[in-house]
């Protein structure tokens, strides 16, 4: 019988665990892609013309990472770069981010292929 209480306070007590667990899961941001050409960049975002001529403006912060050919280098060589730094207009990008109260928060920077000068 005591077995029996044990294992029935036992299995409360776990599905009370995994039930907050479950809910971090929902309220957690779906991160979505994008694809297209840099329209303006300044230190604080990015607009890009997506497919169809869309244009997405993306907020961009610290946490925000720039990914390209050459980067690595320039930021070794530079010291912090900054978001005008890393990309330029007309440059092809794949934009990771998150969508927040109506913002498009922009965690990944890709450059696909750098424009000609």
């Amino acid at each position: 019988m005591k077995r029996l209480v044990f294992l029935a306070i036992l299995t409360m007590v776990v599905s009370l665990l995994v039930q907050p667990l479950h809910a971090q899961e929902k309220g957690k941001a779906k991160t979505m892609t994008a694809m297209g050409t840099v329209k303006a960049v300044t230190n604080s975002s990015v607009t890009i013309t997506a497919s169809g001529g869309k244009e997405m403006n993306f907020t961009i912060d610290p946490q925000t990472t720039f990914i390209g050919k050459g980067l690595s280098t320039k930021t070794r060589e530079k010291g912090k770069m900054t978001a005008a730094d890393s990309v330029g207009v007309n440059d092809q990008v794949r934009v990771s981010y998150n969508e927040a109260s109506g913002n498009l928060h922009a965690t990944e920077v890709r450059i696909i292929n750098k424009a000609k000068k």
